[in-house]
């Protein structure tokens, strides 16, 4: 599983942002966050660069806490509040987050247990304007294999839809020259990579030759070895892969699994997402806040009335420039001006 390298820190009076120990990974608060805190639960693909985006920011009256997707088991998000069973993935983040779950801290202020949800997947499904979509970073998806594999160089969407509908089971059935059975794999219900992937390749019905279950962005779950280790396939956020491989966030948790192409395009050139790969792959990534009032495409406010949009909006802290740093330095490409902060 993922190696834990790096601890929450302190930081100035000020908001600003540093990288810190680039080339280490950031995991959980080494200790329960003040009750003042901003906290945030969900998505996988994104908690380490959340992370450090939250070790990197401070200001006077309030922190940015970010919790992972694992280990399970329970967490307590900030001082004072009820313990809650983490959520691993982009949906069961959001739905943390809807759950509205509020407590009274020592000083008789009302606080949310849960300010704001990472997601890797747009909306869908959550058609309630409780809550706003904020984009901050580019993503994308492709599929994985074995470092030794019977796999083809590269596959299209209709192949990878025949394969995780299991209308296609053997290498040669997609352009491949081995008859040995292809072992689909796929991440647990939640996943917001799970959710994208499959929506890219056509939404098959996935069939029963599937494999799920296992965490994404990891390659290291048994699913992947045995004798069946040259024949998996398994989505693979390449963001979480560079981070992974080139900027030794969370090295070796790829395990023996190693990126590969789509229709013919890499996923990856010069150490970055191409982006030239396919755009039907190609994702924004979000975090997902309350609105005001319920008014959609608005950025509302978090614990006894935390202005949240200094965080998360176009003009706030992440979309800074100190930030984008420890944004590419966890693989994911910056967005465009006028993308980051836009809200859906």
């Amino acid at each position: 599983m993922r190696n834990i390298k790096k601890l929450f820190l302190g930081a100035a009076a000020t908001a600003s942002v540093t990288v810190l120990f680039a080339g280490h990974a950031v995991a959980d608060p080494p200790a329960v966050a003040p009750s003042t805190a901003v906290a945030g639960v969900g998505s996988d693909t994104t908690e380490g660069v959340l992370n450090a985006l939250a070790t990197g920011f401070d200001s006077t009256n309030k922190k940015l806490v970010s919790w992972d997707a694992t280990p399970a088991g329970n967490i307590t998000t900030k001082t004072g509040a009820p313990a809650i069973a983490r959520p691993d993935g982009s949906g069961a983040g959001v739905t943390a987050l809807l759950a509205n779950q509020t407590y009274t801290d020592a000083g008789g202020a009302t606080r949310f247990v849960v300010d704001f949800a990472r997601s890797s997947s747009p909306r869908s499904g959550q058609a309630t304007t409780a809550v706003s979509f904020v984009s901050f970073a580019k993503d994308a998806v492709t599929w994985s294999a074995n470092s030794t594999t019977n796999a083809p160089a590269t596959l299209t969407p209709a192949q990878l839809k025949a394969i995780y509908g299991c209308t296609a089971t053997t290498w040669n059935q997609v352009g491949g020259t081995s008859t040995a059975t292809i072992k689909p794999i796929l991440p647990q219900a939640n996943s917001g990579t799970r959710k994208f992937f499959l929506t890219a390749i056509g939404n098959p019905t996935v069939g029963s030759c599937v494999t799920q279950g296992v965490q994404e962005n990891e390659g290291t779950d048994p699913a992947f070895g045995g004798t069946t280790a040259p024949n998996t396939v398994f989505p693979y956020s390449i963001s979480k892969y560079l981070a992974q491989t080139v900027h030794n966030h969370g090295a070796g948790d790829q395990g023996s699994q190693v990126l590969k192409q789509i229709s013919g395009i890499a996923p990856v050139v010069s150490n970055k997402i191409n982006t030239a790969f396919p755009a039907a792959f190609q994702r924004q990534v979000y975090n997902v806040v309350r609105t005001q009032g319920g008014v959609a495409g608005t950025i509302g406010t978090g614990s006894a009335g935390t202005d949240l949009s200094t965080i998360f909006s176009s003009t706030g802290y992440i979309c800074g420039s100190a930030a984008a740093a420890i944004i590419t330095d966890y693989g994911f490409n910056t967005l465009p001006s006028g993308q980051c902060g836009a809200i859906s």
